[in-house]
């Protein structure tokens, strides 16, 4: 996530390709058929500095005229187990999706000033966004 990918269920049988640090906002996350072959290939005039890294390694030069093929193994590898807790549990705990209480806190806590803002009824209108929240003053002075 920190690339900025997608989140994938662990179920979906996919490839992720995530551009890190990209330059412009055209170039978003894909997800791939687990069947896809992804093929990097420097292509004039660009190819002069085309450098590939993986899982956030060293970097590694690639040459006019050389390509890269990215596909599935045959051998799959369990890197984590996510035990009991089911995924979309897990994601709505560590996202805090849905979690009124942290939201009131946070309002509670940054705006002392105007307790209407720290309503139940406010917190769930749809309209109640950060950029007005930002406008409001946040000491008590007169």
């Amino acid at each position: 996530m920190s690339a900025g990918g997608p989140i994938v269920v662990p179920t979906v049988d996919a490839i992720v390709v995530t551009a890190i640090c990209p330059h412009t906002l055209a170039v978003r996350p894909l997800v791939l058929p687990a069947i896809a072959v992804v093929t990097i290939q420097p292509i004039p005039p660009w190819s002069d500095d085309v450098l590939v890294s993986f899982d956030g390694q060293v970097g590694t030069p690639i040459q006019p005229g050389e390509r890269l093929e990215v596909r599935r193994s045959d051998h799959p590898v369990n890197l984590i187990r996510l035990g009991p807790e089911s995924f979309f549990k897990r994601l709505r705990r560590k996202l805090h999706w849905g979690d009124l209480i942290t939201i009131h806190r946070n309002l509670e806590s940054h705006y002392p000033c105007n307790p209407a803002l720290v309503d139940h009824d406010v917190i769930e209108d749809e309209r109640l966004h950060s950029a007005s929240l930002r406008a409001l003053p946040r000491d008590c002075g007169s």
